[in-house]
């Protein structure tokens, strides 16, 4: 995408029960109206007391999670993809 950037590539193995997350900024940087972020730390608290969850369901669930936080109003992308393994 950017000509000349820096990337770099690695592998992991997922066991079952493991959860992949990847997410915009607009999910992690999206304010209620005391201006403070969702914020990395109640992103993962909420993943992990929601587990039992298929992905699908996470995702549905993390965007309705993070929209209420923020009163509805997302100002920034918000994507989210999640890959559950198999146990």
């Amino acid at each position: 995408m950017f000509p000349g950037a820096p990337y770099e590539t690695e592998s992991i193995s997922l066991s079952g029960g493991d959860v992949l997350l990847l997410y915009t900024d607009g999910i992690t940087e999206a304010e209620n109206a005391a201006e403070e972020p969702f914020g990395v730390e109640r992103l993962e608290q909420f993943v992990r007391e929601n587990l039992s969850l298929n992905a699908q369901q996470l995702i549905q669930s993390i965007y309705s999670k993070v929209k209420s936080f923020c009163g509805g109003n997302l100002h920034d992308d918000a994507t989210l993809l999640v890959i559950k393994a198999n146990s």
